[in-house]
């Protein structure tokens, strides 16, 4: 009986430091939005050859991208990837509207980066959607091919895409120009 007491106020005892701590460290350190700059594309690229259908890692790989601390609602249904943002979802508005409405098109830039790399990530995916308040953005997944065929030459094909140093080596390789072509989209999009 006194085994049992003991490891019942174990399990609580943990479970209080893992509260305390953690709550400890969210209000201590303000969470920002991340942006184009702040991406780790190591960690994005463990992603590539990801389906449309494989949720988690669609998930996972928007928690990388630009803006990821505001999605409130992602749909992907019918081969889409349809993602709302929302402040409601940081802990300070000043971060969310200084990353998505700072006067210089913030969040035109990060629609198109965020459809860049999912275009080569998520090879299935056959249109892009995004929207926080009320402006949106989208993009079919021909048009981002074409453009960025355009620009590079030949797009990798489904097939090449879903592996996963075939889509390391191409964003290697253009790294800088893809993030150019999302900092002057209106250069490269019609």
């Amino acid at each position: 009986m006194f085994s049992k007491h003991t490891n019942w106020m174990s399990i609580i005892l943990v479970i209080l430091l893992v509260t305390g701590c953690s709550s400890g460290n969210a209000s201590q350190y303000e969470q920002s939005v991340k942006t184009i700059g702040g991406i780790d594309r190591v960690e994005l690229l463990k992603f590539s050859g990801t389906y449309v259908g494989d949720n988690s890692a669609v998930l996972a790989i928007l928690a990388q991208l630009p803006g990821s601390e505001t999605v409130n609602e992602i749909d992907l249904s019918d081969q889409k990837i349809s993602v709302t943002y929302d402040e409601e979802r940081v802990s300070s508005e000043i971060d969310f509207y200084s990353t998505w409405f700072d006067g210089e098109d913030s969040a035109q830039k990060i629609y198109h980066y965020n459809a860049i790399y999912l275009t080569i990530l998520v090879p299935n995916a056959k249109e892009y959607e995004f929207r926080v308040q009320d402006e949106s953005f989208r993009i079919t997944r021909d048009e981002m091919v074409a453009t960025l065929t355009s620009e590079f030459g030949e797009f990798p094909s489904e097939e090449q895409l879903m592996e996963e140093t075939f889509a390391e080596e191409y964003v290697k390789k253009h790294e800088e120009e893809l993030e150019k072509m999302a900092n002057h989209y209106e250069d490269y999009f019609n």
